[in-house]
């Protein structure tokens, strides 16, 4: 009986030793699990734009006037101002010194009803479009009330021409010439070719299709690269940059900053984040803490490319 102790009695001390020696195993947080996504409503997607809107206007007030022009200028369409290109057709008419003083003096009213619309923090996208689509139908209007019958003939021939430009424009970004599109659809149907045949192969895994693919789409992007002029490889830097509606951050991040400046504006990000999390119901609340603070930054984010290209709806 005591020799069947004393086996007992080494057996839990030879436990104990091997269960002191395994390394502690801190559980998982609840950042490591795979948390469901937030998704927010279109009443609270609505709010949490007007806090990024906000947030914009602190940002932009803590920026010099210089930093502010900087900004204003990265952030305008690549395509050039609409409004100064549609305002330009009358200067093409060739009109009398006091017709066009009329004309000037009904395009700065329309600029600043245009700016209002723009500014106002409390109307959606769509109901800026609507205003400003109206706007412009009564600059029109308002133009072709001051013009003789052949002028008006000629207003609208030119307005029509703008529109057919800017279409065309975006089809066509980079002024492709015919040879350079016959070329680079080459290359990107060879392209598709080699992935589709890449996707056909047996016993290859999905990583490893998703790297050579990336290899294949880098390669076909440096052919194309070589076809461009260097002012169509400048353009298209300029384009990839502000694609995505990633205009905004982009602009900010181009301009230097003071020490001051970046502070502010930090703090600005974290408050904005805060702001956006109170819009959330308890349990989204609960899923946005549980993700890692690159993922928050990242559903801001998201949230930010939607604003941008609200806003760039709104500006057409």
């Amino acid at each position: 009986m005591l020799r069947i102790s004393l086996l007992v009695l080494i057996a839990v001390l030879f436990s104990c030793t091997l269960a002191c020696a395994q390394p502690d195993i801190a559980p998982a947080g609840p950042a490591d699990k795979k948390v469901p996504p937030v998704l927010l409503t279109a009443e609270q997607q609505n709010r949490a734009l007007d806090i990024l809107k906000d947030a914009r206007r602190q940002t932009l007030q803590l920026l010099t006037p210089e930093q502010q022009q900087q900004m204003a200028k990265m952030t305008a369409q690549l395509k050039g101002n609409y409004e100064e290109r549609y305002f330009a057709q009358t200067k093409a008419l060739d009109l009398p010194a006091d017709v066009q003083t009329k004309i000037t003096a009904i395009q700065e009213d329309v600029k600043t009803k245009m700016d209002a619309i723009k500014a106002d923090a409390h109307a959606t996208a769509a109901d800026r479009q609507t205003q400003l689509k109206d706007l412009r139908s009564s600059y029109k209007q308002q133009v072709q009330q001051l013009l003789t019958k052949d002028q008006q003939k000629q207003f609208r021939a030119l307005v029509a021409k703008e529109f057919a430009d800017t279409a065309k424009a975006d089809k066509n970004p980079l002024k492709l010439t015919d040879d350079q599109q016959v070329k680079i659809k080459a290359i990107q149907d060879a392209l598709q070719t080699k992935i589709n045949a890449l996707k056909a192969l047996p016993l290859i895994s999905k990583k490893d299709v998703q790297a050579q693919t990336k290899t294949l789409r880098d390669a076909a992007e440096q052919q194309i690269q070589q076809l461009l002029t260097p002012e169509q490889l400048q353009l298209q830097q300029q384009l990839k940059r502000f694609e995505g509606g990633k205009r905004f951050e982009d602009a900010l991040q181009a301009i230097t900053l003071s020490t001051d400046q970046a502070t502010k504006i930090a703090d600005i990000k974290s408050k904005t984040m805060d702001a956006v999390r109170q819009v959330m119901t308890t349990e989204q609340q609960a899923r946005f803490d549980q993700l890692s603070l690159n993922k928050r930054e990242r559903f801001i984010k998201q949230l930010e490319n939607q604003l941008d290209k609200a806003e760039k709806v709104a500006n057409k």
